[in-house]
């Protein structure tokens, strides 16, 4: 098959096309670190969370390339793409990156708290079942010995968790 032929406008306005898919390939990757900053990963979701990164990249590239080229990918193409994630990072990723950090940071305090805030009120009538559970269970531990003893030594282990995750300062 023959390759098509573009006029010069015709392919300054592909790389121009290439160096915006460039600089939107750079944002993706700015996405991807502001989430990392705000919320800390295991290594392995770290390492899911780039295979995802390649894989969006590996789509959008050739779709791209087909939807604008007619699927031939040519080397200015490539010059193209690398100019745009070299103008992003350069003009916009520190200013990106400075501003959207503290805002997802605050964000996320805020739906700590109000989820904190939300939730108090069921927490309180959990401790206040507890409680009456840990009466039954003292009359039973009475009555019956070891067995209840150890149940309410594990319902109170559960509570000081619970405490711990929803009761911090």
């Amino acid at each position: 098959m023959k390759g098509v032929l573009f006029s010069a406008t015709e392919q300054l306005t592909v790389f121009l096309i290439f160096i915006a898919l460039g600089m939107i390939i750079s944002f993706l990757y700015d996405l991807f670190r502001i989430r990392r900053r705000a919320f800390k990963l295991a290594g392995f979701f770290v390492h899911i969370e780039d295979l995802l990164f390649w894989l969006i990249c590996a789509v959008l590239v050739p779709v791209t390339v087909y939807a604008v080229h007619y699927g031939e990918f040519r080397g200015y193409l490539a010059l193209g793409i690398f100019t745009g994630l070299v103008l992003y990072s350069l003009l916009f990723s520190k200013a990106v990156m400075d501003f959207s950090v503290p805002l997802v940071l605050t964000v996320k305090r805020v739906f700590i708290a109000v989820f904190k805030v939300l939730t108090k009120p069921l927490v309180l009538a959990w401790f206040f079942i507890a409680k009456i559970l840990n009466g039954i269970f003292k009359v039973l531990s009475v009555l019956s010995g070891k067995a209840a003893r150890k149940v309410e030594f594990d319902l109170f282990k559960v509570l000081r968790k619970f405490r711990i995750i929803f009761f911090k300062k």
